[in-house]
């Protein structure tokens, strides 16, 4: 599903998952395809999407 047909509190839950995983903490979602969808909707530049 993309970011912008997520309510607000599954667009936090999608934040979330990627912060944990980004942390270690989780092996869960976001996939590569959701983290470049989430960081277009989000409005971030094109080197901060590549960081993603």
């Amino acid at each position: 599903m993309h970011p912008r047909d997520l309510t607000p509190v599954e667009l936090a839950d999608l934040l979330d998952a990627a912060y944990r995983q980004d942390r270690g903490l989780s092996r869960e979602e976001p996939n590569l395809v959701t983290r470049v969808e989430l960081a277009d909707f989000l409005g971030c530049p094109l080197d901060v999407q590549t960081e993603a």
